[in-house]
């Protein structure tokens, strides 16, 4: 069975004469006992996953070479984004330039079909785009664990008075205590200490050094809790990058096999505003046909167009999406307002029964 577009978009009232098609410019008024419908053509909903990845350098970075023995990976932060998947979702839309009036003996119509008809209607189909944010579980601050030793540091100063007592002088020491907070390189000097300590402890428990009454299980329990603290102490100094995922659907109605401008694209700055469109890449739908329907029109067969209710046959098309010209995304689909327009004799919608897909509001079937 050929999948066929039908919306219907006005509702109706009963007559007892013979049912009539008509398209909209050839009416002169429209009576009470008919239905206006149209037509439909699909709107292209793109669902787009980016990626952004961000490099946290560590506080100690400056210092990795002196108490690691490593280069640090970076000393600026960074980002970069990338598409990581893309999801095409077709919805039916109504096509104002196929509008029918549909006239005459609509009580003779099936109850199922009118009523399948009239649910039909053409909802809200503007699509909001969509910007859905999954960030990964380090929230800033990204390092809250600057060292296990205290911040601070008491510096000791001894000065001398010189007192005389009976005639005799000493000399007295007066000790300063200066309370202060430990710079970064000292705070660096006390993490690399800890991760050395880290290191020592995860051995000895590989090696079996320990106590060997501890379970084995507690066993992997503590080195992958050791692990955990290695790699942040290990973060302190060479850097974190830090994991996002934003989720954008963009719309389009396509009329004409071209290409359509979705967005521009920054590998550092992700989506490009609006205001900025002649810098980044440029992210394109392209719609080329597939195959070639002309030999389905029969409509120049048709004698009585008034007796027969327009349908049209989508069209098979290829879409792709390019990110600079580079393909990212490719399938085919049908698409009805590149179908040719094809009849069905209107009695059918008396003694048979038609199926709509709830989605595209397609006819799929005839029972």
């Amino acid at each position: 069975m050929r999948i066929v577009s039908l919306l219907i978009i006005v509702s109706f009232f009963w007559s007892c004469s013979s049912l009539k098609i008509q398209k909209i410019e050839d009416v002169e008024k429209i009576k009470s006992n008919s239905l206006l419908y149209q037509l439909t053509e699909n709107q292209v909903d793109i669902q787009f996953e980016l990626n952004k990845t961000t490099f946290i350098p560590g506080p100690y970075s400056a210092y990795a070479k002196t108490y690691l023995e490593v280069d640090p990976i970076q000393i600026n932060e960074k980002e970069t984004w990338r598409i990581s998947n893309v999801k095409i979702n077709l919805s039916a839309v109504s096509d104002t330039n196929q509008t029918y009036l549909l006239s005459g003996a609509i009580n003779k119509i099936l109850p199922e079909n009118i009523a399948l008809l009239s649910e039909n209607n053409l909802d809200g189909m503007n699509y909001p785009i969509l910007e859905n944010y999954s960030k990964a579980e380090n929230i800033l601050p990204y390092f809250n664990e600057l060292s296990l030793k205290k911040l601070i540091i008491e510096d000791k100063k001894t000065s001398y008075k010189e007192v005389t007592i009976d005639s005799v002088s000493k000399r007295i020491p007066i000790v300063n205590i200066v309370v202060r907070n430990k710079n970064a390189e000292e705070m660096a000097k006390d993490a690399a200490k800890t991760l050395q300590k880290i290191r020592k402890r995860k051995f000895r428990l590989i090696a079996g050094l320990n106590d060997n009454s501890t379970e084995k299980g507690d066993i992997r329990f503590m080195i992958a809790e050791l692990d955990k603290k290695e790699q942040y102490y290990l973060e302190l100094f060479m850097g974190r990058t830090v994991e996002e995922n934003k989720t954008i659907m963009v719309s389009v109605w396509p009329r004409n096999f071209e290409k359509y401008l979705l967005f521009k694209f920054d590998k550092q700055k992700g989506i490009i505003d609006e205001s900025l469109l002649s810098q980044g890449e440029a992210v394109e739908l392209i719609l080329e046909p597939l195959n070639d329907s002309s030999g389905l029109d029969f409509s120049s067969k048709i004698k009585k167009k008034v007796s027969f209710l327009p349908y049209r046959i989508p069209k098979i098309v290829k879409l792709s999406i390019e990110s600079n010209g580079v393909n990212i995304f490719e399938t085919k689909t049908a698409l009805s307002q590149f179908g040719q327009i094809s009849y069905l004799p209107i009695d059918l919608l008396k003694s048979s029964k038609l199926k709509i897909d709830s989605r595209t509001k397609a006819i799929i079937g005839i029972e």
